[in-house]
């Protein structure tokens, strides 16, 4: 009776097992693999998986970044007959993510001798670099808020609002969008943008039409209002549409919503490809995207120019491309543009580069130092001021799938030595000499400030003749950066000729524009009063 009973109760374990098993599988297959991983590693702690659940618990592992649990489980399958190539690719992957840099070209070089469908020439040579590499000097390098158990993905910068983010939400089977506490029992979930406004979500709407698609980029003229974004219909019946395309429409600032959306001419639709990811340059007449096909190696990134009122056929960027993917272009401002790649010598996964924009096209390629750059996923890497970034990450440790990191860098400021007579009045003056600041209305540089506040300076300016005057003029963040520089100059100009009016003499001042990169108040989402706390010219004091 003991015996049937044990028999009994062995067969309804395995069966619950079983049962744990096949929905750890259905997760897996969804692409759940957060979930799906930890379903397999609580069913292998009481019981030995079989072979195909324990790759997928080692590829769970490999896919989320968890390099230190999949090491293990690559090691002993590359001891089963007959493993496929991959696994020596994944422990490869494994070695370099906890730092095991030789072992990882060992299985690099093995899995090259073995198979191609991965390009490992860079990541052997990035076995060499990685540790040669220092990382940058910062102050913090932290989650943002917002992020949360879904794909978080941070985008260009919006207007003189906010930023764009791209965050997931659920539909039913009806097609209906579910609360975000149901996002994790939705039947569809996709990817839509956000507007951040004073750390407010707000989402961008689309026309009915488009509550099946996903939507993954966006990148706005802000003069026309023109809009690109990147459109999937993982739903569809036809396979063409379920791919990412660039669609073109018309962005209404007031309702934050797209309309009049359409295939753009270059969409991948007339050549049968994929294309995504268009980022727009501030002139608005270059539109580099990623594109999949035929003809590419790849992702592969390509560009468009506005010629004579028409877009010019899309023609490939072969500094950039490589055998592998090159994804995530954008615009960092006037002068410099970032993509992400798994083609280049980097620490593992898409990398961040950047390239300065020059009057003959593009610049040197350079890797983005650490802790930016790690061995996970990173892309969408964008600057907001010359000291701060925002980015996306896969790293473990996150709040989700992908989520967004902002990141502030220590920046090296020019000290000015201040040669000091010997005079007790001189000393006094400078000692409690405080820098004034004036402000400005926005788009604005006529002087409204008062000059009431500087008596004793003019007074000391003509008193000491060695003694000058250097005055900075900055803006808020909207605008391009060269618009920017010239608008802080006329700032600074500004200033300079209502003090010489009050009898400062000319050659005793400098100007110098310095437009966003110095704002007193460094607001990832500003609102009214802080953009105009960011709008000033101030007075810097050179003693002699």
């Amino acid at each position: 009776m003991k015996t049937t009973l044990l028999t009994i109760a062995c067969c309804i374990s395995l069966a619950s097992w079983g049962q744990s098993i096949r929905e750890a599988n259905k997760l897996f297959f969804k692409y759940e693999y957060e979930r799906s991983t930890e379903m397999f590693a609580e069913i292998a702690r009481e019981m030995p998986l079989p072979l195909e659940e324990y790759k997928r618990l080692g590829y769970g592992y490999y896919i989320t970044g968890d390099f230190k649990n999949c090491l293990p489980i690559s090691d002993s399958l590359l001891k089963t007959p007959k493993v496929e190539p991959f696994f020596y690719f994944m422990n490869g992957e494994a070695n370099f993510g906890v730092g095991n840099y030789d072992k990882a070209r060992v299985s690099y070089l093995k899995y090259q001798s073995l198979d191609n469908e991965y390009d490992v020439k860079h990541k052997i040579a990035s076995c060499d670099l990685v540790t040669s590499e220092i990382p940058a000097d910062i102050v913090r390098n932290r989650l943002l808020e917002g992020n949360n158990a879904k794909a978080n993905i941070t985008g260009e910068k919006y207007l003189d609002q906010g930023v764009i983010e791209f965050s997931e939400v659920g539909q039913d089977s009806t097609g209906s969008f579910v609360t975000a506490s149901k996002i994790n029992d939705a039947e569809l979930v996709l990817a839509r943008p956000f507007v951040r406004i004073n750390n407010e979500p707000t989402i961008i709407t689309l026309d009915e039409e488009f509550r099946d698609a996903a939507i993954t980029s966006f990148t706005l003229n802000e003069t026309t209002s023109e809009v690109w974004v990147t459109v999937a219909r993982p739903l569809s019946r036809e396979p063409i549409d379920m791919v990412p395309h660039l669609y073109k429409g018309i962005f209404d600032q007031s309702t934050l919503s797209i309309r009049e959306l359409q295939p753009w001419k270059y969409s991948g639709y007339e050549d049968t490809t994929s294309c995504a990811h268009g980022a727009l340059n501030s002139e608005g007449n270059q539109l580099i995207f990623s594109k999949v096909g035929p003809k590419t190696n790849g992702a592969d990134l390509y560009m468009s120019q506005l010629n004579g009122g028409t877009w010019t056929k899309p023609t490939p960027l072969s500094k950039f491309n490589t055998d592998a993917d090159e994804m995530y272009p954008i615009f960092l401002d006037d002068s410099l543009f970032s993509f992400s790649s798994d083609g280049l010598p980097g620490f593992g996964g898409l990398d961040v580069y950047k390239s300065k924009i020059t009057a003959d096209g593009f610049g040197e390629i350079e890797h983005v130092l650490s802790p930016v750059n790690g061995p996970r996923d990173e892309f969408n890497f964008q600057y907001y001021s010359d000291s701060t970034a925002r980015y996306t990450s896969n790293r473990k440790g996150g709040a989700g799938d992908d989520d967004m990191y902002f990141i502030e860098y220590v920046i090296e400021r020019e000290v000015i030595e201040v040669e000091k007579p010997d005079s007790s009045e001189f000393f006094a003056f400078v000692n409690s000499f405080e820098v004034p600041i004036f402000y400005f209305e926005f788009d604005k540089y006529n002087l409204n400030d008062s000059l009431d506040k500087l008596p004793q300076l003019i007074t000391f300016l003509n008193n000491n003749k060695q003694s000058r005057i250097v005055i900075e003029g900055h803006t808020d963040k909207r605008g391009s950066k060269k618009y920017n520089l010239k608008l802080s100059e006329k700032r600074a100009m500004a200033l300079k000729e209502a003090l010489v009016k009050k009898g400062i003499a000319a050659d005793q001042i400098d100007t110098v524009g310095i437009g966003y990169s110095q704002p007193l108040n460094d607001c990832g989402w500003c609102s009214e009063k802080m953009h105009a706390q960011n709008r000033y010219a101030r007075i810097k004091l050179i003693a002699k």
